[in-house]
């Protein structure tokens, strides 16, 4: 027999955190597929803060061949804030990697899932100089 010792009784449920502006950690990014089977970063940031806030899952979707000027566009502009906010160069190839523990500031929002109705927080955008 296996046995565990564990009290869970008093465990805190882990939660999202009200919509403003946080300060945010990488960490974690992959290059990964959508369910469409597009490129994607798929980056896991947490709120450093706040220590029973859950992680936050985003994507950046990247361009693809069959993208037209203006979706294109929309989708390097993501990518350019993105790379801003977590001090990664402009040009180059990129090793997602290297930049996990970077910080920036985010405008949070939340969203229910209507499946679970559990509420989620995404990010609306990087708050980055230009």
């Amino acid at each position: 027999m296996s046995f565990i010792n564990e009290d869970t009784s008093n465990v805190p449920d882990l939660a999202s955190l009200p919509e403003g502006e946080y300060e945010v950690r990488l960490l974690a990014a992959e290059v990964k597929n959508s369910k469409k089977g597009d490129p994607m970063i798929e980056a896991k940031l947490d709120v450093p803060s706040e220590a029973l806030s859950d992680d936050i899952y985003h994507y950046i979707m990247l361009p693809t061949s069959n993208d037209d000027e203006k979706r294109k566009i929309r989708k390097l502009q993501n990518l350019r804030d993105f790379k801003v906010a977590f001090n990664m160069p402009p040009t180059g190839q990129v090793d997602l990697e290297q930049f996990v523990g970077e910080k920036s500031w985010a405008l949070l929002t939340e969203e229910t899932n209507d499946q679970t109705g559990k509420t989620n927080n995404r990010i609306k955008r990087f708050i980055v100089a230009r």
